[in-house]
């Protein structure tokens, strides 16, 4: 089904036209599977009544135009975009945030763990949400390095997070998966690997 309109989708983003920093984030209900939908519209009339106007506007969803920002400043550190950073002398891009992540040790164990991750990766877009009872979210949408297949690994030497740019995970369509709100990111330096030779 998702893949039966991926096509569409894309027209109508490529369609859509960016106006002083504004651009319209095309409706995506039509996309997803109906008992979500079913249950997004019981919760709306759930909280139709409620007096909490915070959750009757997320529930409501945001209105169809965000702001888009070039840097912001959060959590005492000044985070830029990677297209924005290629102008500067400085990096500011490298981001990093903890999560629980779900591991098994194969594809056969049933046994699953809960382990504290910390996912490092790379920002690329900074948005603000606009809810319709004035709630403003914004978040930062990052390329995320894998945690396994060799996209994170400690060096024993020296004991620092080795973090391979190049291995991030790719995210299909419709996940959310690359976003997070600003409040949960803290901000990391890259250097390279003085061990690591290019071309040898």
């Amino acid at each position: 089904m998702v893949r039966k309109h991926e096509h569409k989708l894309q027209q109508r983003k490529a369609s859509l036209r960016k106006k002083s920093g504004y651009y319209k984030v095309p409706i995506e209900e039509t996309f997803l599977p109906c008992k979500y939908v079913t249950y997004v519209k019981c919760l709306q009339l759930e909280f139709t009544t409620s007096e909490n106007a915070y959750y009757k506007d997320i529930v409501r969803g945001a209105t169809p135009f965000v702001v888009r920002y070039k840097k912001y400043c959060i959590n005492g550190f000044l985070f830029i975009t990677k297209e924005h950073e290629s102008s500067r002398r400085y990096q500011s891009t490298g981001i990093c945030r903890d999560s629980m992540t779900t591991f098994r040790s194969s594809s056969k164990d049933k046994s699953l763990a809960d382990e504290a991750t910390i996912y490092y990766g790379v920002l690329k877009d900074i948005i603000r949400l606009e809810y319709y009872e004035g709630y403003k979210p914004v978040l930062f949408k990052c390329d995320w390095v894998k945690v396994t297949q060799n996209g994170i690994r400690v060096d024993e030497e020296s004991n620092l997070r080795m973090v391979n740019l190049s291995n991030i995970i790719r995210f299909n369509l419709l996940d959310d998966g690359p976003f997070i709100l600003v409040e949960h990111a803290r901000q990391v330096f890259y250097s390279k690997d003085p061990k690591i030779i290019i071309g040898i």
